[in-house]
């Protein structure tokens, strides 16, 4: 005879981005005079609150953008700016137009 064994499938793994710097945060903090830092860590402790308040289950795992933008978000945009997928501008900032054949205008 054959004896099986099941085992329950590990607990799934959740994990959620937040976008902790961008356009607006960086024009929000300049106009408040605060760090950007601070002022995306006030709004994650916001949204924090209100997600306890809904009764949302926390995720496993949080990763911020700013935990990755030297190792994986700078080289994925030199990529991506090689490939004609995006352009840099003369303020140093940038674009595309999404559908990868982008000259920037």
């Amino acid at each position: 005879t054959t004896t099986t064994t099941t085992h329950p499938p590990p607990p799934p793994i959740f994990i959620m981005n937040i976008t902790d710097v961008d356009d607006k945060i960086l024009q929000r903090a300049k106009e408040t005079n605060v760090t950007p830092q601070s002022l995306a860590r006030r709004f994650e402790a916001e949204f924090w609150e209100d997600m306890d308040a809904l009764n949302v289950r926390r995720p496993t795992v949080v990763t911020r953008v700013t935990e990755h933008v030297e190792d994986s978000i700078v080289g994925y945009i030199g990529k991506i700016v090689e490939k004609g997928m995006a352009y840099v501008v003369r303020d140093g900032g940038g674009g595309g137009d999404g559908d990868g054949g982008g000259d920037g205008s």
